[in-house]
This record gives C-alpha cells, structure tokens and sequence, in this order.
C-alpha cells in the first residue's frame, strides 16, 4: 500500500472518531497523541470503540472535545499535554 503520510506528533482523527477507519493512519504517523473532535452523547456514537481501541492498543494519548471541552496542546519537560480552556 503506497501512502504519502509523514510521522506526526498530533493526528486529528477523522470524521469526529467514525468506525469508518483506516487504523494503518497510527502505524504509518506514529503520533503521540490523537485530537478528536466530537460532540457530548452524539447519536452517531462517536468516537467509535474500535477507533479508541486501536489508539489505546498503540499507546497514544487522546483529546477529546466531549470530554476536555475546548483545549489545547502544549509541549512540556514531559512531552505533549493537553491543557483545557
């Protein structure tokens, strides 16, 4: 599978965290931690269980909107961290 992604320290997860994914996305970006732009209680159910579960299983952090609000990413002596609004 030929690919034009590059390593990346943050990934934005499509589609608000679909089921609908390519989990190869993390293997190929390697990021340290995944923004997941998504409303509180969607009737989509989103972020899909498979989707946390591949970022769970490969060891990056998650942002979520429906669980920090608006936030944002900061570099620290620790690494990147989520700070909330």
């Amino acid at each position: 599978l030929k690919h034009d992604i590059e390593q990346a320290d943050i990934v934005k997860v499509p589609h608000h965290g679909s089921a609908d994914m390519w989990p190869g996305l993390y293997d190929v970006a390697k990021p340290q931690l995944a923004v997941i732009g998504v409303g509180n209680n969607n009737r989509h159910g989103h972020p899909h269980a498979d989707v946390l579960g591949a970022l769970s299983e490969r060891g990056i952090a998650v942002g979520r909107t429906d669980q920090h609000g608006t936030f944002a990413v900061v570099k620290s002596a620790s690494g990147l961290e989520i700070v909330p609004r």
